[in-house]
């Protein structure tokens, strides 16, 4: 009969500090992990729970899967609508079309209107979970974003997936979700 007490006692044990074992995300950032591929879900919400462990400012994830059509809005901003150059990337040149990819903005920040990007902090954490931050990008420094690659690299990435993508030889899940495995 000890099984019985060690469970209620582990119960209570989870009741009085589930805020130092479980962190809290904001709704936006679940509403946009819900919508992603898994194998990227995954990985980020282990680099938003080692950001709250670390005590670094926490993060939203304010953008994840886009569709082509979303895509080639971001990309016409700064060419042929109003506004600055915010992507280089045309429709499935992005790893948000795939699901693997997220832009992330400081919480705290964002709760006041103001756009704070992830810290190289961010990124050092990222990278122990597979996810390439945008601030080391060659060209175009996305500071918000962050893709898993699969250690193909954004270009190996979609050079070896967006043919199977478009041909629609790439299985889905049972959710529709691409699977990249």
């Amino acid at each position: 009969m000890i099984f019985p007490v060690i469970v209620v006692a582990l119960l209570i044990y989870i009741f009085l500090n589930r805020n130092k074992i479980f962190f809290e995300m904001d709704k936006r950032t679940i509403e946009n992990l819900d919508k992603v591929n898994p194998e990227f879900r995954n990985a980020v919400i282990l680099f938003l729970e080692e950001i709250e462990e670390k005590n670094l400012p926490s993060l939203t994830l304010t953008d994840g899967l886009r569709t082509p059509a979303q895509q080639q809005t971001l990309y016409n901003q700064g060419r042929t609508t109003a506004g600055k150059i915010v992507t280089n990337a045309k429709p499935w040149e992005s790893l948000h079309q795939y699901g693997m990819a997220g832009d992330f903005y400081q919480t705290e920040d964002l709760k006041k209107g103001k756009l704070t990007a992830p810290t190289k902090a961010h990124a050092e954490i990222g990278k122990k979970y597979g996810l390439f931050w945008g601030g080391n990008f060659a060209k175009f420094k996305d500071l918000p974003h962050f893709e898993l690659t699969k250690g193909l690299g954004s270009r190996g990435f979609i050079a070896k997936y967006k043919p199977l993508v478009l041909s629609g030889k790439l299985p889905r899940d049972e959710n529709g979700q691409f699977n990249f495995k």
